[in-house]
């Protein structure tokens, strides 16, 4: 079962998927924590309810929801998606029709708002905010 203060649902899911049980937040009441370890001794799965309204609303909107939220735009993704790939800045002002400063500027915000001081580093972040896939 994990127990975490993260109620990213990409996070969750691959937690569950992965095979844990149940999934409570560390906020979570005395009484749903002691729920949730008798349902999972008797072999059965549990989601605390905060986790499953996230679910259900990613479900039902198509948007993951998680805390990490952070506003980037269309075409910063666009970008960051071309990173993923391994494109060059060249590459991608070259396929986007725009200038290399302006892919850099690009990066440069993306780092800026991720936190983040490599092209590794920003990859494994927007994957882990669900940012791409």
């Amino acid at each position: 079962m994990a127990f975490s203060s993260f109620d990213d649902t990409s996070l969750i899911k691959h937690i569950l998927r992965a095979g844990a049980m149940g999934y409570v937040l560390k906020n979570a009441d005395l009484p749903t924590l002691a729920k949730a370890i008798r349902t999972v001794m008797e072999g059965e799965q549990f989601v605390d309810d905060t986790v499953q309204k996230l679910l259900l609303q990613e479900t039902l909107t198509g948007q993951r929801r998680s805390i990490y939220d952070v506003p980037i735009t269309k075409r910063e993704k666009e970008i960051l998606k071309l990173i993923a790939e391994g494109w060059s800045s060249q590459q991608i002002a070259d396929s986007l029709f725009i200038s290399i400063r302006t892919v850099e500027t690009h990066r440069q915000n993306l780092n800026q708002k991720l936190d983040i001081k490599n092209a590794a580093g920003l990859i494994r972040e927007a994957i882990k905010r669900g940012l791409i896939d």
